[in-house]
């Protein structure tokens, strides 16, 4: 029975990790293929917003927000609660009301950002998962697991983190500057762009949940090495089933 869910979850990570895979891809082709992404002074944000999208990003647009939708309904009727229930639904709320917001006011250059980063800083997650539940950790796995682990806090840290805050300052700075375009007072900017308030304040949301995370994998990765723990996974479930008996 129990060789049995964990097939089923490998299976469930397997397929995730290829979307992740392929989505990245896409996106980073996009991002090549389309030079109206930066200007001749090499900034994204000029202009800040785009005409109506080609039609690569609107199918990937309608295929990865399904697939958030999808995953948001699992995660409430059908999967058990883990310790990060309400952060991980905060956050796919957050997400999804980022992509359709930065379609319908053309903040397509946000959307795709949004995409890459979570499409390309979850391959790792999914690997790592996948291979607790196949227990491919300590010497006679050549410590993969516990690789996969170090190396998630590292690229969560940077894609997630660093690189997320750095489009927030780059996005506010673009603002911040542009007195012909958006007025002369910053705070009458954000609100006077069409859309551009709720999408910043979502978009500040979302990081508060990556440092949330963040600090998350580096308590699992403490704990793993304070107590010899090989299986991370383990822990986030048992984590999981406490938070769902105390509710």
């Amino acid at each position: 029975m129990k060789d049995d869910k964990v097939s089923t979850k490998v299976c469930q990570k397997t397929w995730q990790l290829i979307t992740h895979i392929g989505a990245t891809i896409i996106c980073y082709l996009i991002f090549k293929n389309n030079d109206f992404f930066r200007n001749s002074n090499n900034t994204i944000f000029h202009p800040l917003k785009l005409p109506q999208p080609p039609s690569d990003i609107i199918y990937l647009y309608i295929y990865l927000i399904a697939i958030w939708v999808y995953s948001t309904v699992k995660h409430v009727f059908f999967e058990h609660r883990r310790a990060d229930y309400y952060v991980l639904l905060m956050h796919h709320a957050i997400t999804i009301s980022l992509m359709v917001g930065s379609y319908e006011y053309h903040f397509t250059k946000i959307g795709m950002f949004i995409l890459f980063i979570h499409e390309s800083s979850d391959i790792i997650v999914e690997s790592l998962k996948i291979s607790n539940y196949l227990k491919l950790n300590g010497k006679k796995s050549y410590y993969l697991s516990e690789t996969l682990l170090v190396t998630n806090i590292i690229t969560w840290f940077i894609i997630r983190n660093y690189m997320f805050i750095k489009f927030l300052y780059d996005m506010y700075y673009t603002v911040g500057t542009n007195e012909v375009t958006f007025g002369s007072n910053f705070f009458a900017r954000i609100y006077n762009i069409p859309g551009f308030l709720v999408l910043s304040l979502l978009l500040d949301s979302l990081e508060v949940l990556h440092i949330y995370w963040i600090i998350l994998f580096i308590k699992l990765a403490y704990t793993v090495v304070k107590s010899g723990i090989a299986d991370a996974s383990e822990l986030y479930e048992q984590d999981g089933k406490k938070t769902k008996k105390n509710n």
